[in-house]
């Protein structure tokens, strides 16, 4: 008895893997959320950690800049002496105030617009928008 290779459900399983490896790849390259970006500036890397004072260094003053705060709780781990000599982990909650800064970058009509957000001073996100609007000169 002679055994056949199936070459085309081969083929086609190959393409089919080949086609979604493609578009899985495309779509996790150009989502929304971004780890950082590139400043047209200057094109100097902006990345999440970057302090507000180097972003503001390397891109210059964002288009538009809101301040707030924030309250938050916060759980940590307390250490509870007890009258045994021994030490005891407890959970304790507090309530903490986060001050949050988010910028607009708008770098014009053929760029996508930034936006930052900054906790504490530093970059926690960087999400793309639309296309800017047009400059006026």
């Amino acid at each position: 008895m002679r055994l056949r290779v199936m070459r085309k459900p081969l083929r086609t399983l190959l393409l089919v893997s080949a086609t979604l490896l493609a578009a899985a790849s495309l779509l996790t390259s150009g989502s929304a959320a971004a780890s950082g970006f590139r400043c047209p500036t200057t094109r100097r890397l902006i990345d999440l950690g970057d302090h507000l004072y180097d972003v503001l260094a390397l891109c210059g003053p964002p288009t538009l800049a809101i301040q707030r705060q924030e309250e938050r709780s916060v759980r940590r781990a307390v250490f509870t002496p007890r009258s045994s000599g021994r030490s005891v982990i407890v959970e304790a909650s507090e309530s903490v105030t986060v001050a949050i800064d988010d910028w607009t970058y708008d770098f014009g009509p053929h760029r996508f617009v930034r936006y930052l957000t900054f906790e504490n001073g530093r970059l926690v996100s960087v999400t793309e928008g639309d296309y800017g609007t047009a400059r006026s000169p």
